[in-house]
């Protein structure tokens, strides 16, 4: 099947940083529940680890600020002004959460919530003829959606990997799923991924 093709597949991380997942983090210190997504990490990295053994490429998404990509409007888009800005270049905030991008993954910065704005990503991915994704990390409402929905509308094959993403909230969580799964792409475990990229492997 073609999702599960070896030769096709890659596995696209969002956003595992500390102001994401720390609880000294930016989210952290704002009260959000930073458990539900430290939950996931561990998964994530087994997955990704077990893929790169079947020769199924890795990119971490780097979420970083900085006044450069920070316009006006990107700063105004809360209904309420904030006075800080997560994962500012440097910052220990803006360092990866446990997880330790490997030699052979791909490392791309982001700005905004899309994996795909101005990133590379696609560039990337087409160049090594990867159409099929899936997707990991957090928010899954937020960052993780947003990327899938564009990835779908640029002709990507995607797939949510429900375990191996963490969000704030439950409900924000499994409304990206019911919203995944009714029209944008498919939802499954890492576990069934695995899996699959197993088989199509061995049938070479």
């Amino acid at each position: 099947m073609k999702r599960l093709d070896t030769t096709k597949a890659a596995i696209v991380v969002i956003d595992i940083q500390n102001d994401f997942c720390h609880t000294r983090g930016y989210q952290g210190l704002r009260g959000r529940d930073v458990g539900r997504v430290q939950s996931v990490v561990r998964r994530i990295e087994e997955f990704t680890q077990e893929a790169r053994q079947l020769g199924v490429p890795v990119v971490f998404m780097h979420n970083l600020h900085d006044p450069d990509t920070d316009t006006d409007e990107w700063r105004a888009r809360h209904l309420e002004p904030r006075d800080s800005q997560s994962c500012r270049p440097g910052t220990w905030g803006a360092e990866f959460f446990t997880l330790v991008p490997q030699p052979q993954d791909h490392v791309l910065p982001k700005a905004r919530y899309s994996a795909f704005t101005n990133t590379g990503l696609e560039e990337l991915l087409r160049s090594l003829n990867r159409t099929s994704l899936f997707f990991c990390g957090t928010a899954t409402s937020i960052c993780v959606e947003t990327s899938l929905r564009d990835a779908t509308c640029r002709d990507f094959l995607v797939t949510l990997v429900d375990d191996c993403c963490g969000d704030y909230s439950e409900i924000a969580h499994n409304n990206t799923v019911r919203s995944v799964a009714s029209g944008f792409g498919a939802v499954t475990q890492s576990k069934h991924v695995i899996e699959g990229l197993r088989i199509s492997a061995e049938r070479g």
